[in-house]
């Protein structure tokens, strides 16, 4: 009994289209993804139905009915249905590039969470172009710090890490700022942020090797610097080499100079 129904979205009944049973706005005619005829999505008129049907079984419809729709009506984005969404900003982001199997991913997170397309759709836009903020942020804050500019790179790290917590660079390029500027137990706090999210970060071990050794705690440098280098990626031969200079010329605490496990540490190093 069409008059009893009204159409309320469309959707695409295509086998295996990342779009399938998706609800899409009622105006569209065609699948974006596949290209084939969209089929409307019909719901009852409960108005209508308790007059065809009498009170009694209008009644018992209009209960049915409004159970139904509660049941497949679209569900709001809450705190873990967005962290899901976040994972696969993150995972899709990687390279920069969203292959198809990944929008079909997406596409099967929403069908599964019964989300709304275009909510989830804007808020995916709204993940992407913080992390994108975060990035370059932080080549901003690269920029300023070549300059010995350290106070404004600061800001921009700190601008970084609001846009993107997870951003394991950012909060240790924000611990090298601060120590730069002398605020050195906001970089240790920093630099223990970013391997929290990251513990095998070379990058925040080795900077945190560097501090401990200004410090003079000799055996917290040797772990995170001995950590860094073990988690240093064999195609980094560039930071490899450069660190290792570092680490040579640098003058570092007395008391780590002397140390004989890193002379020996050194030696490996060079060695190898």
């Amino acid at each position: 009994m069409p008059i009893l129904r009204s159409v309320v979205a469309k959707q695409c009944e295509e086998p295996g289209c990342p779009r399938q049973r998706q609800h899409l706005d009622r105006h569209e005619g065609f699948c974006e993804e596949c290209g084939q005829p969209l089929a409307p999505v019909l719901v009852w008129s409960l108005p209508r139905l308790a007059l065809a049907l009498g009170a009694p079984l209008g009644l018992a419809v209009l209960a049915w009915a409004l159970t139904s729709y509660i049941a497949n009506r679209p569900r709001p984005l809450n705190d873990a249905r967005r962290q899901e969404l976040d994972a696969w900003v993150r995972v899709s982001d990687a390279d920069r590039v969203v292959t198809q199997q990944e929008k079909a991913g997406l596409a099967r997170i929403i069908g599964e969470q019964r989300l709304n397309p275009q909510e989830a759709g804007a808020y995916v836009k709204s993940v992407r172009q913080r992390l994108e903020e975060s990035r370059q942020g932080v080549a901003r804050g690269f920029q300023l710090a070549a300059q010995q500019r350290y106070e404004e790179a600061r800001r921009e790290y700190l601008r970084a890490v609001e846009n993107d917590p997870e951003n394991v660079v950012a909060w240790v390029n924000l611990g090298l700022a601060n120590a730069a500027l002398g605020h050195e137990n906001e970089a240790l706090d920093q630099y223990s942020r970013a391997l929290r999210l990251d513990s095998k970060s070379w990058y925040a071990h080795y900077s945190l090797g560097l501090l401990w050794a200004r410090r003079g705690d000799t055996e917290q440098a040797l772990r995170h610097l001995e950590e860094s280098f073990a988690n240093l990626p064999a195609s980094a031969s560039r930071e490899r080499r450069s660190m290792i200079r570092d680490m040579r010329e640098a003058v570092f605490s007395t008391s780590l100079q002397r140390d004989q496990r890193f002379q020996a540490f050194l030696t490996r190093l060079g060695g190898s």
